[in-house]
């Protein structure tokens, strides 16, 4: 993080010289909400950057995650981001609130409305300068030294977020949040979870406890909250607190391989509900006609006992095909699967098209499925349903659905057992 102070002593420097010079052009890139994460790969490490999960908001996601508030800020508005970084998600909301004639006055009121919390200092300085220099590119002159402005900014602080209390809350009318996607070691029954959870889910359960009725909450926040089966308890958390409405945006940028969504609404004090995914009520679903289960041989950890068995995973189940032969053999002594049936692979991106790539087992011995495929068999035990689930797995409507419905690098049980027929 060194390199990161010596960053922010250059930004000082640049807000000096460019006051004198008046080069807008200049002062404009270095708020750029773009900009800010190249910088921190170029400044940090990369373990500093997975310790920091530090993600930081482009313009485009700041501006989407901003519009769903905008027509509620006010001059009394408070805004609290939780997890500030840099101060990407603070400069967007600075731009909601008016600007004085000077900066010192200017600050003096954002003062008030603008609140952040990070851990690290480095971090926090650089969000205190880059909102100084937003209010001079905006048009407030300069009337105060550079370490009177940094201190009118007093609620942007460093401090670990999860000491936040309800009394610190108590005044926030908004929660603009990009909290850490790494995992966190927890063992703590307040965040529904134990061993290592998405830093996502506990800081969303968090603010979500000590936010007062009425504050609106803006997240930004990885596809597995939404859609992954181990945050069931996550989501059911929100449906009793907020109300909220889910938007799937996509991947957070494209140096960062992880897609997201916005959860965006307001704490209540009645239970509404969070519509997480579409709803499909036109067709019946595949969990209504097969067997959907996970193979279970882990290779890695089961030893090679038991009878030996026609083996298939993810190397040797080629896409769209049927496949009646398998020349690879391992002695399992788990379950073994007799055809026919269907295998999907669960490694699965929303690149992939299609999304859902599956094999058609066919034969009369039983098979042995490694852990890294999905087995569908009909309940019926026809080869026709076999073929039917076939072509619809490979329908584009089908990689549509399950795009919208997990975003994950992997496919669930679950997701598959909700692709409509």
């Amino acid at each position: 993080m060194n390199q990161f102070r010596n960053h922010n002593q250059n930004l000082i420097r640049a807000i000096e010289n460019i006051v004198d010079s008046g080069d807008s052009n200049q002062l404009s890139d270095l708020i750029d909400l773009d900009g800010i994460d190249l910088i921190a790969r170029q400044l940090l490490t990369a373990e500093e950057m997975k310790n920091a999960g530090s993600f930081f908001t482009g313009q485009a996601l700041s501006s989407r995650l901003i519009a769903d508030i905008k027509n509620t800020i006010t001059e009394n508005s408070v805004i609290l981001d939780p997890t500030c970084g840099t101060g990407n998600l603070l400069i967007e909301a600075s731009r909601q609130l008016a600007i004085q004639k000077g900066l010192k006055d200017t600050l003096s009121k954002w003062g008030e409305q603008l609140s952040g919390y990070d851990i690290n200092p480095s971090f926090v300085d650089a969000a205190k300068l880059r909102i100084i220099l937003e209010a001079i590119n905006r048009g407030a002159n300069k009337d105060c030294s550079i370490d009177e402005a940094m201190l009118l900014l007093k609620k942007i602080l460093a401090k670990n977020t999860l000491e936040t209390t309800k009394k610190d809350l108590k005044k926030v009318t908004h929660i603009l949040m990009n909290p850490p996607f790494s995992n966190w070691q927890l063992d703590a029954p307040d965040y529904f979870s134990s061993g290592k959870t998405n830093a996502a889910s506990v800081l969303l359960i968090h603010f979500i406890r000590a936010m007062r009725e009425g504050c609106y909450i803006n997240a930004i926040l990885p596809d597995v909250i939404r859609s992954g089966s181990r945050y069931v308890k996550t989501r059911q958390f929100s449906n009793d607190n907020i109300a909220a409405d889910c938007t799937v945006w996509g991947r957070f940028n494209k140096k960062t391989n992880v897609d997201v969504f916005i959860l965006a609404g307001k704490k209540v004090n009645k239970k509404t509900g969070i519509k997480w995914q579409k709803e499909s009520h036109e067709r019946p679903a595949v969990s209504s006609r097969y067997l959907i289960k996970i193979g279970p041989l882990v290779s890695y950890r089961d030893k090679e006992e038991g009878p030996l068995a026609p083996y298939i995973h993810q190397k040797n189940s080629p896409h769209g095909k049927a496949i009646s032969y398998i020349s690879e053999k391992r002695r399992f002594k788990g379950k073994l699967y007799t055809p026919p049936f269907v295998v999907v692979k669960r490694t699965s991106s929303p690149k992939d098209n299609p999304r859902a790539s599956a094999t058609l087992v066919l034969g009369k011995k039983p098979i042995a499925v490694e852990n890294h495929m999905v087995i569908i068999k009909p309940f019926s035990g026809c080869l026709d349903e076999c073929l039917k689930l076939l072509h619809i797995l490979d329908k584009e409507t089908t990689t549509d659905f399950l795009n919208e419905r997990i975003r994950l690098r992997h496919l669930t049980v679950k997701a598959i057992g909700e692709i409509p027929l």
